[in-house]
């Protein structure tokens, strides 16, 4: 598969401190929208905070009047705002959400896991098999780690086969032949993971080079502050030969060799999943279980411009090859209840729902310039990813919710 470029969507706390991928276009209608219907319709979430900015607050309000979630789907949604600038980060976040929770039902143990769910992640319709999971009880966090091999079944010797949808995987689990990166949610203990929930996250991003940060905050606040220096010694010791490796891959890639060659495979780190339960695990005072997944839904995520116009195409292209909307998102339907409200919104300055202002955001790329994928008349041809590869997305994905959905029918036939 071609390398395609990233022009990630980032946030700033200036002119665009407003510009919320969550809140962006998709086939019409805001992204988080479907975040909010795959909550509603899980049946093991009785509550979610949805912790935004006030676009997300106008969302929420028009999700609220037209579907009556509390009524319909036994689910209440509530608005959290997040706050000034100085409050977006990753514990800011977490920790506005744990204390709606708490407000909610202040007679659950504080130490319950905590789910994190992304709001760029449209697609993931399935979120009870998650929050469900027998395992929670047992853990301080589980992470769902997305795998290539175990989400599009390609061979690990196949280096350069992704799959139909564009990612980087950062690290190679050599003993089961799995190149991962990190999920799109967790499930944790927000009050033992809090101190390190901010370097943590910062360091997903290597390409700061905020690693150090992380080993940094590791040994002053665990292995000295709390004088757990025994046990961490001990775990270096344990995975010295793992940690090693990583150390000099971690030099090369980030302060030796060119960038353009820094995604090879010689260059990602050979880290077990053992490692990072062991070391996670020291960290949070308690067990940590990592899962590697096969559905490809936890994987999409929208992080950049590429990312939107492969999800956009999804949709507007399923009736070209034979699919309807709803074989893509099996909430398609429903959700389509609430596109009446979206003019409303964009006039009240939900401008990540509006299509004319993601045309003005691709214009500010001088890579993108021409690639934007509708016309003036609204239809859709992507620039940027074959049409070939967008079909086999949406056959995919017609493919595993057809499975989905005859489970669940015969489910609901053996319980009847």
């Amino acid at each position: 598969m071609r390398e395609v470029p990233e022009h990630t969507i980032l946030r700033d706390d200036g002119v665009f401190k407003d510009r919320l991928k969550h809140h962006m276009f998709v086939a019409g209608l805001p992204a988080s929208a479907f975040t909010l219907m795959n909550v509603c319709k899980a049946s093991q979430i009785p509550f979610a905070p949805l912790v935004s900015n006030d676009h997300g607050r106008l969302i929420l309000e028009e999700f609220n009047r037209i579907f009556n979630p509390q009524v319909r789907y036994s689910t209440k949604l509530v608005f959290v705002h997040e706050g000034l600038p100085e409050d977006w980060k990753m514990s800011g976040t977490l920790g506005k959400g744990h204390n709606a929770w708490m407000r909610e039902f202040p007679d659950i143990n504080p130490h319950t896991p905590l789910f994190l769910l992304n709001g760029d992640t449209p697609l993931l319709s399935r979120l009870d098999e998650t929050v469900t999971d027998p395992d929670l009880d047992k853990y301080k966090a589980i992470m769902e780690f997305n795998c290539r091999e175990t989400i599009f079944g390609v061979d690990f010797d196949q280096r350069e086969d992704n799959g139909w949808w564009h990612r980087r995987y950062h690290a190679i689990e050599v003993a089961r032949r799995l190149m991962y990166k990190e999920g799109n949610g967790i499930a944790l203990d927000y009050l033992a993971a809090r101190p390190f929930l901010d370097p943590g996250y910062d360091a997903r991003k290597s390409s700061e080079k905020n690693n150090e940060k992380v080993v940094k905050k590791l040994i002053n606040d665990v292995i000295l502050k709390e004088g757990r220096w025994k046990t961490g010694l001990r775990l270096i010791v344990k995975h010295f030969g793992t940690l090693l490796p990583v150390a000099v891959r971690h030099t090369l890639k980030n302060y030796i060799v060119p960038e353009t060659i820094r995604e090879k495979h010689v260059f990602k780190h050979r880290i077990p999943f053992e490692t990072w339960e062991d070391f996670a695990g020291f960290v949070l005072g308690g067990p940590v279980k990592i899962k590697p997944h096969s559905d490809v839904t936890k994987l999409i995520d929208i992080d950049s411009y590429e990312d939107w116009d492969m999800v956009c195409g999804l949709f507007e292209l399923a009736e070209k090859f034979g699919y309807k909307k709803s074989d893509v998102y099996p909430h398609w339907d429903e959700l389509q209840e609430m596109r009446s409200a979206v003019p409303g919104l964009i006039e009240r300055g939900v401008r990540m729902a509006d299509l004319e202002y993601i045309r003005y955001l691709f214009s500010l790329h001088t890579n993108l310039e021409g690639k934007f994928p509708y016309d003036e008349n609204g239809n859709y041809k992507s620039k940027i990813w074959p049409e070939e590869q967008i079909r086999k997305g949406i056959e995919y994905l017609a493919r595993m919710n057809a499975g989905f959905k005859q489970k669940e029918l015969q489910t609901t036939t053996s319980v009847a």
